[in-house]
Formats: C-alpha cells, structure tokens, sequence
C-alpha cells in the first residue's frame, strides 16, 4: 500500500492519470496471493524437496520485487521533493521521512 501511495503522488505530480494504479495494485495482489495459496496448496498435497525449493524461490522473488517497486517509487518521490524549492513548508522532514522508510523497506 505504501508502494501505491508513493506511486499515486508520484503520478499526480507529473500530471500523469492514476486511474489504473489501483485497480492493477488490486489485481497484482490477487494474482500473488492466489499463487500464494496454490503453492501451500501443492506442498500440503506433495511434500517433496522440489516443491519446498519452488515455495522459497516464489517468496524470494515476492520479496525483491517489493523491494524494487519502494526503491523505484521511493526514489522517484525522493528525487521529486529534492527538486522543491528549499523554503517549502515541510520539504527537508518529508524529503528524511521519504529517503528512511525507502531504505528501509527496501532492506
């Protein structure tokens, strides 16, 4: 969600339509959590090693894909309230909050 909100921000300060972010945010969740299901569905149904590796190798590519989308969409902001003028109201603790919860996330 946090993700989705940088995304918006991002979008409508370049004037760009945000009408399709939610909607493809919703059906991209779905989609991996309906994987999500049928792959503990699979371990419970075969419990081989394969099955196990396949179930790791999904949430490791789950997790850095999430970890690019705040990268990308924290950087975008980031790099947008550093082109602010400095006297903006709230620009330098915005610009902090914005560059740690990125970083972090993306850790």
């Amino acid at each position: 969600m946090l993700a989705l909100f940088w995304a918006e921000i991002s979008y409508q300060a370049r004037g760009l339509d945000t009408d399709g972010l939610r909607s493809g945010f919703y059906i991209i969740n779905g989609v991996v959590y309906a994987m999500q299901v049928l792959v503990w569905v699979l371990l419970w149904l075969n419990p081989n090693p394969s099955m196990l590796v396949l179930s790791k190798l999904f949430i490791a590519g789950l997790s850095f894909s999430a970890a690019l989308g705040f990268l990308l969409y924290g950087g975008r902001l980031f790099l947008m309230l550093k082109r602010f003028p400095i006297e903006s109201k709230g620009r330098q603790q915005k610009l902090s909050e914005v560059g740690r919860v990125a970083t972090i996330c993306s850790c």
